[in-house]
């Protein structure tokens, strides 16, 4: 959490739901213009595979080069969808 509040720190957000356009970069509501989101793809069932570039949309979403890759974490939510989720992550690499 006290990395979060840091203004040095940035925060890259994937998201797949809403109504924008895949590649969509915009303003985390919760971290101003230290945060970003970027839309994968609208709200969907099914399987999917993404594959991103995080240095490229990071460059792309806040106009800087990437210094390092702090922490990562995967999360799901369905609070306004009176629905819930069954997902699961498989081969899931980073490099």
């Amino acid at each position: 959490i006290k990395l979060l509040k840091s203004a040095e720190a940035r925060v890259l957000v994937y998201v797949w739901g809403g109504d924008h356009k895949r590649g969509s970069v915009l303003e985390c509501p919760y971290l101003g213009a230290r945060g970003k989101t970027i839309i994968l793809r609208s709200a969907s069932v099914g399987i999917h595979m993404e594959n991103v570039n995080f240095k490229v949309d990071y460059e792309k979403a806040f106009g800087e080069k990437v210094t390092s890759l702090v922490g990562l974490a995967i999360s799901a939510d369905s609070d306004d969808t009176d629905s819930s989720i069954l997902a699961n992550i498989e081969n899931f690499s980073i490099y």
